[in-house]
C-alpha cells in the first residue's frame, strides 16, 4: 500500500478454498495477481508416491521457484523487493556487450531463488516453474518418463551457474516450462553476498533462455 498498490481482503470462501486463515490480494505492476495468506497450509509428513523420482524438496523452501517475464525491470524489482520484502540473490547478465540484459534472482527463504525476473519479451508472463527433487537419479527418472510420454523437452540436461541446479526443462500444454532439477544451493542471509554471472549455465541446458 505504501508503494501505491491496492490491497484488498479476499472473500472468506476464497480463503477457505485455499486452506488459509486470511487472504489478501493485489497485483504486481503488470497486472499479475498476487495473493498473500496467513495460516498453515502444510500437509504434515512426507509425500509418498509409488513411482521412483517423486521426493520433492519443499520443507522450509516452498514449492520451488518461478521466472517471470517483465516489461520494466526497475518497477518489478521495486514491487517484489520493497513491497513484498524479497531479497537479492544475484544477477546474470546475458547477451553481447552493449546489448546485455540483466536477470534478477530473488529469495524469501533459504532456497537460492523463489522468483527470477527476466526483462525479455515473451508470449506469456510465466517463463517457467522449477520443481526440485531429492537426487540426481530422480532427475534422470523424470527425464526418461517425460520422453517416454512424448513431452517436449525444451532444454537439455545442464547445470546452472548461480544456484548450481542440475536440471532439464519440459514444455507444458499451456506453453510455459517446468524445470525439474536437483542440487540447488541454500542461502544463509547472515553470510550471503550477492554477485553476478555472465552465463546461465556451466554446461548443457541447450535450448533454454541464454
Amino acid at each position: 500500500e505504501n508503494l501505491g498498490f491496492e490491497v484488498t481482503n479476499a472473500p472468506a470462501e476464497a480463503a477457505t478454498a485455499r486452506r488459509a486463515d486470511h487472504l489478501l490480494r493485489c497485483s504486481d505492476p503488470f497486472g499479475l495477481a498476487v495473493e498473500l495468506y496467513a495460516g498453515d497450509r502444510s500437509t504434515h509428513g512426507p509425500l509418498h508416491l509409488p513411482e521412483p523420482g517423486n521426493t520433492f524438496v519443499t520443507e522450509g523452501q516452498g514449492l520451488g521457484h518461478i521466472v517471470l517475464s517483465v516489461a520494466d525491470q526497475e518497477a518489478a524489482e521495486k514491487f517484489y523487493m520493497q513491497g513484498l520484502g524479497m531479497r537479492l540473490s544475484d544477477h546474470i547478465f546475458m547477451g553481447p556487450p552493449g546489448r546485455q540484459i540483466q536477470l534478477t534472482f530473488l529469495h524469501c527463504n533459504p532456497r537460492h531463488h523463489t522468483l527470477a525476473l527476466a526483462p525479455v519479451p515473451a508470449p506469456k508472463r510465466l517463463n517457467h516453474i522449477m520443481l526440485e527433487v531429492g537426487s540426481l537419479d530422480e532427475v534422470g527418472y523424470g527425464l526418461e518418463r517425460a520422453q517416454n510420454a512424448g513431452v517436449a523437452i525444451s532444454s537439455s540436461l545442464g547445470k546452472h551457474t548461480n544456484d548450481k541446479m542440475v536440471s532439464f526443462y519440459m514444455r507444458t500444454p499451456s506453453g510455459f516450462d517446468i524445470e525439474y532439477g536437483f542440487g540447488g544451493i541454500a542461502i544463509d542471509d547472515a553470510t550471503w553476498t550477492p554477485t553476478s554471472f555472465d552465463a546461465t549455465s556451466y554446461w548443457g541446458h541447450k535450448g533454454a533462455l541464454r
